[in-house]
């Protein structure tokens, strides 16, 4: 004999309903449960449970989602890698991002921006490397180079500067040419390129660092 649809219970706080058949109790999103028509007396076939089993399983990759976007801002890739290691498959994550991208919660432009505010604000990195992190999280490159040309942290030569001046204290008491090698290793480590090391080597401290000291 068929299951059928006992009943329907909604879930507090969450836009979600419990499905209560004799062939088991299912929690899925009120929208999949309207799509799917379900109500008392529906015939719970293989083929019904099958669809409810797979709007349960988006239902709780949903959920993950969202309680990993609650910690902090994150990129399209990271949420599929996350969903994925879960052990959701790759279509549920699929499904999953699109609905959180409509709803404006993933957006790899805003995050790009977020983080480069961020990353400047606490630790002023060349381009370069601003760029290879944010590509190493799956943000496309033109969303990683828009996001650096429009930061308002400055351009490249004064985000230098501004790292090299929280760096000098360290230095203090070092002969200029060896400060200089090291200051210069620290904002090459940092991603500033070549000329703009240079330029906040005299500038600080009024020696090239072409030839950088030990």
């Amino acid at each position: 004999m068929t299951a059928c649809i006992r009943r329907l219970s909604t879930v507090a706080g969450k836009d979600t309903v419990v499905v209560h058949s004799e062939a088991g109790r299912w929690e899925i999103a009120s929208a999949a449960a309207a799509e799917l028509q379900l109500a008392p007396g529906v015939a719970v076939t293989p083929a019904m449970q099958a669809r409810i089993e797979a709007a349960e399983r988006r239902r709780a990759a949903a959920a993950r989602a969202l309680r990993s976007l609650r910690r902090r801002p994150r990129t399209e890739s990271e949420v599929r890698a996350d969903l994925e290691r879960a052990g959701f498959t790759p279509d549920i994550a699929s499904g999953v991002l699109a609905e959180l991208r409509r709803q404006g919660l993933v957006d790899d432009a805003r995050w790009a921006r977020w983080f480069v505010e961020a990353r400047l604000a606490h630790r002023p990195q060349g381009a370069a490397a601003l760029v290879r992190e944010m590509r190493a999280r799956g943000v496309a490159p033109e969303l990683a180079a828009s996001a650096v040309a429009g930061a308002a942290a400055g351009s490249e030569s004064q985000r230098a500067l501004a790292a090299a001046r929280k760096r000098l204290a360290s230095l203090r008491g070092l002969p200029r040419e060896r400060a200089a090698g090291r200051l210069a290793r620290f904002l090459a480590g940092r991603g500033f390129g070549a000329d703009t090391v240079n330029a906040v080597c005299a500038e600080l401290l009024g020696v090239d660092a072409d030839e950088p000291g030990p």
